[in-house]
């Protein structure tokens, strides 16, 4: 928990010495982190080493969370007004749903 405290303190600090944009979540987990306790709960069997599948188990887990952590998670804007001008091509996406008959 230690190095979560600390990630998230470094998730703000380092973009904004940067001045770079960071996303605000971070301060909220930064305390959050703080207030439930830095210290970890002593798990039931330490002294015994994980074997076989599950230790297989718990390198597929991390391997998750490294290809799936997002340092800015994603976010939805909404759309200009059309006639906004905008930086770039805009494209509109038109679904076509078929009628549902009635049976």
């Amino acid at each position: 928990s230690r190095s979560v405290w600390l990630g998230c303190l470094l998730m703000v600090l380092v973009p904004k010495l940067l001045h770079l944009d960071y996303w605000p979540g971070w301060i909220m987990w930064f305390v959050l982190v703080l207030v439930l306790g830095l210290g970890h709960p002593v798990t039931q069997d330490a002294d015994t080493p994980l074997a076989g599948k599950r230790r297989l188990a718990a390198w597929a887990t991390v391997l998750l969370f490294l290809v799936t952590f997002a340092p800015v998670p994603f976010s939805s804007v909404p759309p200009k007004s059309p006639l906004a001008p905008s930086a770039g091509p805009t494209f509109s996406v038109i679904y076509h749903v078929p009628p549902v008959r009635p049976r």
